[in-house]
């Protein structure tokens, strides 16, 4: 499962729009959710300044997911 995939799932998993993450975040309101959709299509890589400024729940829950889906792909 690709980063964006993953900001997608939990995105979508505590019920919040693209616009709504992408400001939470730090983008302006006029691009917040452009710039979240194209990380989560895969047009855009975030960088890792990106992943500090989600809430730390978040960033759990994706260290978690990357390493069920490294497990699963080596095993």
């Amino acid at each position: 499962m690709a980063i964006g995939e993953r900001i997608h799932f939990l995105r979508n998993l505590r019920g919040m729009t693209q616009k709504y993450l992408g400001q939470a975040v730090g983008f302006p309101e006029k691009t917040a959710d452009v710039r979240m959709a194209q990380y989560e299509s895969g047009t855009r890589t975030p960088k890792a300044d990106l992943t500090k400024r989600l809430p730390m729940s978040w960033r759990y829950l994706l260290m978690r997911l990357m390493c069920l889906t490294s497990t699963a792909t080596s095993g």
